[in-house]
């Protein structure tokens, strides 16, 4: 599932920010802002795929959509007349 899989990348994440601010040498105005967006992902509490930011979507409304449009589906074929 995602927030299983965004877990583990958050971790990976926390290690090489450490491992970027153990070493020794001065950052340049570029890896600084690469921090800064590492920063702000691993602070996010939750990441979220979104339809232009209105809906969440998520596992449960993928499904509920699918079987709609199954439904429906299944009965506009039942009511084409037969020849």
């Amino acid at each position: 599932m995602v927030p299983e899989s965004f877990a583990v990348l958050k971790k990976r994440l926390r290690k090489l920010r450490q491992n970027i601010l153990a070493g020794d040498s001065p950052m340049n105005g570029m890896q600084m802002k690469y921090l800064m967006l590492l920063e702000s992902v691993i602070d996010e509490e939750e990441l979220f795929f979104t339809a232009w930011g209105f809906v969440n979507l998520n596992k449960s409304l993928i499904l509920s959509a699918m079987g709609a449009l199954i439904t429906y589906g299944v009965l506009i074929v039942q009511l084409k007349p037969t020849s």
